[in-house]
């Protein structure tokens, strides 16, 4: 989801610490849909992005992903 809040350390960055992460056998999972991506840590929701801006214009055409 490319959008003008998503760039490096925008407002949309969070840091989650879990001091037992490294303890046993972990499963990482994002759920994403048009509008969010959910970021799941054993089940557990740790992160929702969800900007107000849906998207951004890239200025790409086609012909950036054309080889000849």
């Amino acid at each position: 989801m490319p959008t003008s809040d998503s760039f490096g350390q925008s407002k949309n960055t969070k840091i989650t610490v879990d001091e037992n992460i490294e303890e046993g056998f972990n499963v990482y999972k994002t759920k994403w849909n048009k509008d969010k991506i959910e970021f799941f840590i054993d089940s557990k929701l740790v992160y929702t992005f969800n900007p107000e801006i849906k998207t951004i214009r890239l200025g790409l055409t086609t012909s950036h992903f054309i080889s000849y």
